[in-house]
């Protein structure tokens, strides 16, 4: 059995590279990287050595990085890759060859995702593309089986994919190797782990390339396990559930959430989702099972934006959700998209922030459409541009709507009434502080 290393490289910015969607996070707050800590659990099982780098959260220099690969001389390493970091990523990929001469290495994250053939061509380093993190095939090809291992992309001939599984069964993840002090989630002070309970998206919004992943949800029971586990066996309280989009399944929400109140699990989780899923019943039950946030894409109140953009959702629709949220006891987080292709960025920031203060959201997170690898929106920026043109273009609109919404007296009221505790109060004002400065 090999040594695997799970690698979340080193990054000059705070740099997000899981789930097939890079970015520059902010600087304060990390994730567990989901296709590393899924894998963890997939190799495990086999009989792999599993061992961890996120040299990101863990804040590990280029140098040092690449000298604990040194000492730890792995046999394989799964390293992630972005888009938003490709300037920093591909170098580095050169030196890791240096650093693990004998390894192999696979590839994961949206710098490969999308056209695995040619991340092979463009980076010698790479002996593989992992094109499923949810998937036990990187374990199975670096057995040698191959012809069970279609979601690893490598020099070889191509292996036909087949029908892909609706459900999947996840190994219990090693949580304990992703220590609790090192991630910081947005808008909780408190450690937290990280549980997927459904892979992908099965809708086709332009501007977001999850879409573009085949969609399959875990068992009720398998999702149970984990956080049974995670609350007793490594004694976390919060949970952030990182579907892309949460109870797709209705079934399934609902038998999580019933089986979190039948095994007496004390946990308080957030997640994020659409608002044509929920009702007010399922979001009562959620509520009684620990729910303290949703995260909902509203994007903007413009139908024809929605529509042009295959949102499909209404903003009567969304209003009705985010009502039914704070009735059931749940604070909403709104996702908006201040900078449209071919729209001035101050109006969609000023139509932004009057929407999520006139929603009743108590967060919102004001973003910028951006030309990702796999998304048909791509097509709508100039020849060459990337995200951080577009980022930089829509810079100040962003920081104008942050201003607008988290300085309405509503919004305050909204956020102390969420807030318990002194930890949380000391948070927050942390989070305003760097939201508006």
């Amino acid at each position: 059995m090999a040594n695997v290393l799970l690698l979340n490289p080193s990054g000059s910015r705070p740099y997000v590279r899981d789930c097939y969607c890079s970015l520059v996070g902010r600087r304060g707050y990390a994730f567990q990287p989901l296709d590393l800590l899924l894998q963890s659990g997939f190799l495990h099982e086999a009989g792999h050595r599993v061992e961890v780098l996120d040299a990101i959260a863990w804040g590990v220099p280029r140098g040092a990085a690449l000298a604990r690969i040194r000492e730890a001389r792995p046999g394989a390493v799964l390293v992630l890759g972005g888009a938003a970091s490709a300037a920093e990523d591909l170098p580095f990929l050169a030196a890791l060859r240096e650093a693990a001469p004998g390894a192999l290495v696979v590839g994961s994250g949206d710098l490969f995702q999308f056209d695995p053939r040619g991340a092979l061509e463009r980076s010698p380093a790479l002996d593989g593309v992992l094109t499923d993190f949810a998937a036990p095939d990187l374990a199975r090809w670096l057995a040698g089986d191959r012809e069970a291992s279609p979601a690893v992309v490598d020099r070889g001939p191509q292996i036909p994919r087949g029908r892909r599984a609706a459900r999947w069964r996840q190994p219990r993840p090693r949580h304990d190797l992703f220590p609790k002090g090192s991630y910081r989630l947005p808008y909780h002070p408190r450690p937290f782990a990280s549980v997927l309970t459904g892979y992908g998206c099965p809708y086709s919004c332009t501007f977001c390339n999850t879409s573009q992943v085949p969609f399959k949800v875990r068992e009720a029971e398998d999702v149970l396990e984990e956080l049974d586990w995670i609350h007793r066996g490594l004694g976390y309280g919060d949970v952030y559930l990182r579907d892309a989009t949460l109870g797709v399944s209705r079934p399934q929400i609902a038998a999580i959430c019933e089986g979190i109140l039948a095994r007496g699990l004390r946990l308080s989780w957030n997640s994020f989702t659409r608002a044509d899923l929920l009702d007010p019943d399922l979001l009562r039950l959620m509520a009684r099972a620990g729910c303290r946030l949703l995260q909902l894409g509203i994007e903007t109140a413009d139908p024809e934006l929605l529509e042009a953009h295959r949102k499909d959702l209404t903003p009567g629709r969304v209003a009705e959700t985010v009502r039914a949220c704070r009735e059931a006891g749940i604070a909403v987080c709104g996702h908006f998209i201040v900078a449209w292709p071919g729209r001035p960025p101050e109006e969609g920031a000023r139509e932004a922030a009057r929407w999520a203060v006139e929603l009743g959201c108590t967060f919102a997170s004001f973003n910028v459409a951006e030309p990702r690898p796999g998304t048909p929106f791509r097509g709508a920026f100039g020849p060459g541009e990337t995200a951080e043109d577009a980022n930089a273009r829509a810079r100040p609109a962003r920081g104008a709507a942050m201003r607008r919404f988290y300085l309405d007296p509503r919004t305050a009221f909204r956020i102390g009434r969420s807030l318990s505790g002194p930890g949380e109060w000391i948070h927050a004002l942390r989070l305003a502080g760097a939201a508006l400065g």
